[in-house]
């Protein structure tokens, strides 16, 4: 899903062709990874995980850039944290005019933020070996560039999200649980992948920014569930897959793009956790969905229902993607359940149409002061062992918990309900799950996005095959 360069080197990715509210957070857009191998020029920034500028000030002064460099020297330390020779450091540096040149002009934008690393092939630093010792005691190997450890980069099976006791959260690229970046999700069974698009928003924007957010809460995540003993990563190979490009100048379109990327997803046998983005994006998902799984059940968790049919004449937006799933028979509708819906309506009967056309509709006053365990029970009854999908909306819980989303909504749910209704549909076929309408302005604490990580973490756990420890 990462947007690829148009020829074979990297190259940062200009508006025009990709998205500023792509998530990766790395510099410049460009590519990321933990293995310089390869690269003639890298960036390694002292605070990864932001974006850094070229236009970076102030300035040094003009005699505070070398004006040559001694051929005895080995390696070119530009980043005042690192000293000579340390974990960050890498042998060869390639000393010609034009290299002192660039270097000057790298040094002067951006000084004291960022060491520039000049690499070629004959003159790169040396991998480390993984000892016996190392591997045998279960501690981490040392690591060319101090970048974060995975166990799956030495010879594991499965992609392990690496322990904040080895490696400090606020280090490495702003994925998914700090998780392997790959372009694709071929190999995977699971992949988190986000969608960053609120052009369908009728109220307050901002969900576009809900996948970065959500990601960098994410780091608080640990590789196990204590609460159920569910062990994903020891069950399923998983990665983060980057963003779908969306055109967010271009609704249609973009659904055009969610719909390719996720037949892409789902006919690799992948199953899709998306982060959004608001509530638009779950049709052309579902489009894809039904593509290769036929009409699906949905659990969807929400303050709305999601069915109107049209507004200022347009038909598609956050308000009816499920209207319109109805319309294209992705739904099975006689095994959809719609969870927490509440609030005001144009309308005396709002859950009319959702009830004619089979759906279980589930108001937050049915839901309130109780456990909901026991629906869930009836919704596994429900749902059977045929596909499902889970879509679930911010908003469905109380903005006193989650306030940063678009369209609020008082009285919802709390997150312990929340997390019985994730939890409640351990067994089901479950063949895809989003989380959506994040909008992490509204929310400086970033409780909201620090929910909806949470939340995906659970999905991940009741999907098939993941084992209980």
């Amino acid at each position: 899903m990462i947007y690829p360069s148009p020829c074979p080197f990297t190259a940062p990715i200009t508006p025009q062709a990709g998205s500023r509210i792509r998530s990766q957070s790395c510099l410049v857009s460009s590519m990321s990874g933990s293995d310089h191998t390869g690269f003639d020029l890298c960036w390694v920034t002292p605070d990864p995980g932001t974006h850094l500028r070229t236009s970076l000030s102030p300035k040094p002064p003009s005699n505070a850039c070398p004006a040559a460099l001694p051929p005895p020297l080995t390696s070119l330390h530009f980043d005042p944290w690192v000293a000579a020779g340390g974990p960050g450091a890498v042998s060869g540096a390639v000393h010609t005019g034009a290299a002192q040149a660039l270097c000057c002009s790298l040094l002067c934008s951006m000084w004291g933020r960022m060491r520039l690393l000049l690499r070629t092939a004959e003159l790169c630093a040396p991998k480390l070996p993984v000892t016996t010792a190392a591997a045998s005691s279960g501690s981490s190997p040392a690591v060319p560039m101090g970048l974060p450890w995975h166990p799956a980069r030495w010879g594991s099976r499965f992609h392990v999200p690496p322990s904040a006791e080895a490696v400090a959260r606020p280090v490495g690229i702003c994925s998914m649980m700090k998780l392997p970046v790959q372009d694709s999700a071929v190999g995977l069974d699971a992949a988190f992948v986000g969608v960053p698009l609120d052009t369908g928003t009728s109220n307050r924007p901002g969900a576009r920014f809900g996948p970065r957010q959500i990601r960098a809460e994410s780091s608080l995540l640990r590789r196990f569930n204590g609460s159920t003993g569910a062990a994903p990563f020891d069950s399923l190979r998983v990665a983060d897959i980057g963003d779908v490009n969306v055109n967010p100048y271009n609704l249609p379109q973009s659904c055009r793009l969610i719909r390719g990327a996720f037949q892409d997803i789902v006919g690799s046998g992948c199953v899709p956790l998306t982060l959004g983005g608001d509530h638009t994006i779950t049709y052309p998902i579902l489009q894809a969905v039904a593509e290769r799984h036929g009409p699906v059940g949905l659990v969807h968790v929400d303050a709305h229902t999601d069915t109107a049919d049209r507004a200022l004449g347009e038909k598609i937006y956050h308000g009816t993607p499920f209207r319109r799933c109805v319309d294209e028979g992705l739904l099975d509708c006689g095994r959809v359940v719609q969870i927490g819906i509440r609030g005001s309506s144009y309308d005396p009967n709002p859950y009319k149409y959702s009830r004619d056309q089979g759906f279980r509709v589930v108001p937050a006053d049915e839901c309130w002061m109780r456990s909901l365990v026991p629906l869930m029970a009836e919704v596994r009854q429900q749902m059977r062992d045929r596909p499902v999908y889970i879509s679930f909306d911010i908003d469905g819980v109380d903005p006193a918990y989650a306030p940063g989303t678009g369209t609020p909504e008082v009285a919802g749910l709390t997150p312990a309900q929340a997390l019985e209704i994730i939890r409640g549909c351990k067994g089901l076929n479950i063949v895809g799950c989003d989380l959506v309408e994040v909008a992490p302005m509204y929310d400086v604490s970033g409780n909201t996005a620090l929910l909806g990580a949470n939340l995906l973490f659970e999905m991940l756990c009741v999907l098939p095959g993941v084992k209980t420890m």
